[in-house]
Parts: C-alpha cells; structure tokens; sequence
C-alpha cells in the first residue's frame, strides 16, 4: 500500500449515462446533509459543461468535515506511474510543510484498488499545518485524491474524461483539529486539450460564493491554457 494507501457526450446531459450518473451524485450528495455541498451540487450541474475540472470541497457541518470532490477528470497528459491500493485519510502537510495528501471514497478503511497517474506541473502544497493521518468515519463513491503530493490517485482502471465523484466525512472533528487552512489549493497539469486540474476549496459552511468564484477562477485557467496550446 502507498501513502494512504464513462465517458459522457459533448455536452452534460450528453447520453443516458451522464444523466444516471448526475442523479446518483444528487442522492450521494444530500445523504451528508450538507447546504453547501447541495448548493455546489446544484451549481454543477445547471453550468459545468462536460470538461475536464474537478472540485474538491471541504467544510466545517453539524460538527463534522465534509470533503466532496465532484467533476470530470482528463488524464491523458499524465502517466501511469503504478497500480496499488489506498484508504482513504488526509494529511495536511508533510516533507516539511511542502506536500499534502488526501484520499476520499467509500468504505474509508477497506484498501480499494487505485492507479497512480504522474506528470503534474502544478503542485498545491500543503493544506494547512496538520502532519498526522487522519482517517474518515464514512465516505461514499470513488477512491480519489493526491498521493504524495505529487501523484493523482484515481479509481483502478479509470477512464480519462470519465467523472469523479467521492465524500469523505470526518466526524465530530472540525478544521484546527485536523490542520487545515482555509484557503485554495491547485494541482494542475497538460495543455490544449488535455489541460485539467483538481482544485481544493476549504471553505467554512455559508461561503458558497467562494467556491463559486473559485470554480470559475480554476475554469478560466483552464480554458486559457487550452487556447494557448492551441495556439503554440
């Protein structure tokens, strides 16, 4: 074990299947019973084209911390690196306060098989001061997150293109005791068309403008970026 150890149309409702997909996320969603995690469900759905771009949102709810990563994931600029098998946990900061990793998903103990994709140009750094493991009470969907700060952990035998969409809930805990800061942190990688980026908003409860400004600042970057590909 390391560290914490379908492709849709053109559009979002572009078949079948991305609207099976944004339904189930819909009822995932309001299981946390988080406001803000509805309202970025919502918000998702009624603007995100089929792009690659995912969100991670972590809050402070009921006295618990929600993380919920919705979004399509583009990995073609990145290489497989190796295949294992992860539970899910954050820590906030390790090799001296420069990385961050995190793990998300259901049956948070259980060591689900993952891939590990290398390749990011962009790294997020730490999520605040916290350096020990910390391991969720309960989770829903994908395995996903960062591994070693450096590395996208996906699902085993994942798609690229394909949807990403994972909680983990840490219970009757809040942000200080965790080590996290407020903030937004960025991993970025590829160019053009295989520009994408996993974005990590920890935001408290009512901030839902925060994150929507903070989506369409990490989408501007990456539509920029594919202009410029383009364009070299």
């Amino acid at each position: 074990m390391r560290g914490l150890e379908y492709r849709g149309g053109e559009g979002l409702f572009g078949d079948v299947r991305s609207v099976l997909f944004w339904w189930e996320t819909f009822d995932r969603v309001t299981a946390i019973k988080s406001p803000l995690s509805i309202l970025v469900f919502l918000f998702l759905l009624l603007v995100v084209p089929a792009q690659g771009i995912v969100i991670v949102t972590v809050t402070e709810s009921g006295g618990d911390v929600i993380f919920s990563a919705m979004g399509t994931l583009n990995i073609d600029a990145l290489s497989l690196d190796t295949s294992g098998d992860s539970i899910a946990g954050v820590v906030p900061s390790f090799a001296m306060g420069m990385d961050s990793e995190f793990s998300l998903g259901a049956d948070p103990a259980s060591s689900l098989d993952v891939d590990f994709y290398v390749g990011l140009t962009a790294l997020g750094g730490a999520l605040g001061p916290g350096t020990a493991a910390v391991f969720p009470t309960s989770g829903t969907g994908d395995r996903f997150g960062i591994s070693l700060g450096n590395e996208v952990r996906v699902p085993d035998g994942f798609v690229s293109g394909g949807t990403i969409n994972a909680t983990s809930v840490f219970g009757a805990t809040d942000f200080a005791t965790i080590g996290l800061t407020q903030g937004t942190y960025v991993w970025s990688w590829g160019n053009a068309g295989t520009a994408d980026q996993i974005t990590v908003n920890i935001v408290p409860e009512p901030s839902v403008v925060v994150f929507v400004g903070a989506f369409c600042f990490g989408l501007g970057v990456v539509r920029a970026r594919r202009r410029n590909g383009s364009a070299s």
